[in-house]
């Protein structure tokens, strides 16, 4: 039984497999056998070699963003910037005396307020207007 070697890459390039598979030339004019774990879009380098392939699906599968997966998050996006939008903003209220000075952060501005009902109205509406089953919505 002759010795074995395995060439393995995970990346499907030439530069990469090429010179990988002239080493294993090289072994292979020694007696050794060859087995090449390669992905599939390198079975082509393998003209004019007699190694062996085993191909290795290194494609990561690609994930899909649903509508309702989408709406949801979106919607979460929304509520989140509501919340934040109610803390970020300076001291309506601030004062200075000869011995000191203060602010007080607890009074909501008209703009703070308004800039987070906004901010749920979109949170809604793209709730209402998300698709549940993952396709678009007919007009009746």
């Amino acid at each position: 039984m002759a010795p074995s070697i395995a060439l393995v890459s995970f990346l499907p390039d030439a530069g990469h497999v090429r010179p990988l598979l002239r080493i294993a030339e090289a072994f292979s004019r020694r007696g050794y056998d060859i087995v090449c774990y390669l992905p599939k879009e390198c079975e082509t380098y393998l003209h004019g070699y007699r190694f062996r392939f085993v191909s290795l699906d290194v494609t990561p599968p690609v994930a899909r963003l649903t509508a309702p997966t989408a709406g949801a998050i979106l919607s979460a996006v929304f509520v989140i910037a509501a919340v934040v939008s109610l803390f970020a903003h300076q001291d309506p209220v601030t004062w200075s005396t000869a011995t000191g000075s203060g602010a007080a952060s607890d009074v909501i501005t008209r703009q703070e307020a308004v800039t987070s009902i906004g901010f749920l109205v979109a949170a809604v509406a793209v709730a209402a207007l998300t698709p549940r089953d993952g396709t678009p919505r007919r007009a009746t």
